[in-house]
């Protein structure tokens, strides 16, 4: 009997150790999963005296890590944000690195019988999630005319953002959206030689002169922003990427003067633009081309991103 007892006792401890070896493995692999972070820091510096809204994000998913910066004057003040941003957006990437221009690497117009563009109108800003898989904010503009939103989401593990923009008229007329990103691929130093790369097309920059070309829409969706002389071996971070959503878009161009290059996409209010953005490392301009070319899945990533958040546009962003 006594035996009995100590064989039952045995198992008994048996059972607790498994149970806590389990207990310890779940907790160890929990631990272990990749998550995402977002830190929001907001300060009120001055410009001659004028205090404006500055805001830093840090976005960290483990696979990347960004920081991103707004400012703005406040209210009505935001008519003279060219003063602070050299006449771009001011939403702009410090890091990785700051050739998604630091100044406002990204602008919103809502145009139609009534007007908005986010470049001259306060960004208010609105965390969505600031740990988990999913870490993201918004930027929200507001006139008396409309609204549009800026949203900016990273997934953990992921080292692109996705990036979605939104925008309409207060008084429901149609209206078209256009955004614009503006990138200074490798860097601001001469000597440049600048390219736009995307699906069937190479347009290279001419110095002193604005070469515009259509996207071809048709093709695959990536465009590629490259410089072949900075970085002809592919050494340096500095090669910056987009990949959008073909079904929001009804048109887009690409244009450089061998200097900036600007990439301008044009739909209608009612439907949402969708966008992966790429920061590349050290990496031939090649190779970033076959990888943007690459990206299959990209309405799956987005739709992963952007499920289940709330809508851009609700009755605090313009109705």
């Amino acid at each position: 009997m006594r035996g009995l007892i100590m064989a039952g006792l045995i198992l008994v401890a048996a059972g607790l150790a498994m149970g806590e070896d389990a207990e310890l493995a779940r907790l160890k692999a929990a631990a272990s999963e990749t998550k995402a972070t977002l830190a929001i820091k907001q300060t009120t510096p001055k410009l001659k005296e004028r205090e404006y809204q500055n805001t830093e994000f840090i976005l960290d998913t483990g696979a990347a890590k960004y920081r991103l910066n707004y400012k703005s004057f406040a209210g009505a003040g935001a008519k003279d944000n060219g003063a602070l941003t050299d006449g771009c957006g001011g939403y702009g990437m410090l890091a990785p690195h700051t050739f998604w221009y630091w100044n406002g690497f990204l602008t919103v117009e809502v145009a139609g019988q009534g007007y908005l563009y986010t470049g001259q109108t306060q960004g208010v800003v609105r965390p969505l999630a600031t740990e988990g898989a999913r870490v993201g904010y918004d930027l929200v503009f507001e006139n008396d005319k409309g609204a549009a939103v800026v949203r900016t989401v990273a997934l953990a593990g992921r080292d692109e953002l996705f990036i979605s923009v939104s925008g309409r008229l207060k008084d429901g007329s149609k209206a078209a959206l256009r955004t614009r990103f503006l990138g200074y691929p490798h860097g601001y130093s001469l000597p440049f030689d600048r390219w736009v790369h995307a699906a069937g097309q190479d347009v290279q920059g001419i110095a002193g002169k604005e070469t515009t070309a259509p996207l071809k829409l048709d093709d695959a969706s990536w465009v590629l922003l490259a410089d072949h002389k900075l970085d002809p071996d592919g050494k340096k971070a500095g090669l910056l990427g987009l990949v959008y959503d073909r079904k929001a878009i009804t048109g887009a161009t690409a244009s450089t003067n061998n200097y900036s290059i600007k990439v301008n996409f044009n739909g209608p209010d009612a439907a949402e633009q969708r966008f992966l953005v790429y920061t590349f490392g050290p990496m031939k301009w090649e190779a970033a081309r076959d990888k943007l070319a690459g990206v299959k899945d990209a309405a799956e990533l987005l739709d992963k991103a952007f499920e289940g958040l709330p809508p851009a546009l609700d009755a605090k962003a313009g109705g």
